[in-house]
């Protein structure tokens, strides 16, 4: 298990998991979920060329501390690219998935892993615990649908504040969402909120319209990790940006058949 400056894209990644604080406002009553659905659909399309930024990370845990940059290219359907710069120009590692498979490349160490976006198997090379799988990324730094078109068991309910809230929970054996809406009509998504397991992910939205993601906080047994987005913009360019050249002489270790 590597440890070190490469726990901060534990940050990145885990975070990855998009929702609204804890709040002590009571809901008064269900509404129909349908304009809350509908708000989400309108994000991701808004979205859909992708989101590119840069984050500022500040990981805490019982295995130290670490403060730094993360460079970020982000699809709601799926593809993400996460790069983690080192000192002098040099790159600590880059994480890529284009939905379906996921690469991670050590540059520094000369080695380099794939394996399926769904399921677990890279878990075991990367520098942290990560209990959800890489397709979980995108809704988890975006705040956008799990499952991208096919949200499960929606309900809605209004707050005595006025605001409003959308659950999804799926079949209830995977990550768990909320997600915080504006009193006005449109709805505004304001903040999100996803747990899954031992780990809770609190995140807020910029209130301007796209709405872009603006910070986070994943709280894990042993550590806490925060994210600022220090600036967010629709993606110029098309997917393939998000790859990446590994050199020939660079092994890689299959971890397990694409699905």
């Amino acid at each position: 298990m590597k440890t070190g400056p490469f726990l901060s894209l534990a940050f990145v990644l885990i975070v990855f998991t998009t929702a609204c604080a804890p709040r002590s406002i009571y809901p008064e009553r269900d509404l129909d979920p349908s304009p809350l659905l509908q708000a989400m659909t309108t994000r991701q399309t808004t979205f859909k060329a992708g989101v590119s930024g840069t984050i500022e990370i500040l990981y805490r845990g019982t295995d130290g501390n670490f403060r730094g940059k993360a460079h970020i290219i982000v699809f709601p359907d799926g593809p993400f690219r996460i790069e983690i710069p080192g000192l002098m120009g040099s790159t600590l590692v880059i994480m890529a998935s284009d939905g379906r498979e996921v690469l991670i490349y050590y540059p520094g160490e000369g080695v380099a892993f794939r394996g399926p976006a769904k399921g677990l198997s890279l878990g075991s090379r990367l520098p942290f615990p990560l209990p959800v799988d890489a397709a979980a990324v995108p809704p988890l730094l975006l705040g956008s649908f799990p499952g991208y078109t096919h949200p499960g068991n929606p309900r809605s309910s209004l707050l005595s504040s006025g605001e409003r809230t959308l659950r999804i929970t799926g079949d209830g054996t995977g990550p768990q969402f909320k997600f915080l809406f504006s009193k006005k009509d449109p709805p505004a998504l304001h903040a999100y909120h996803c747990s899954y397991d031992n780990l809770r992910l609190e995140a807020t939205t910029a209130r301007i319209p796209p709405f872009f993601p603006e910070a986070f906080t994943v709280t894990l047994p042993d550590a806490e990790l925060k994210g600022k987005w220090e600036k967010a913009g629709l993606f110029k360019k098309d997917a393939s940006a998000l790859k990446f050249k590994i050199p020939g002489s660079v092994p890689i270790t299959e971890l397990e058949a694409p699905l």
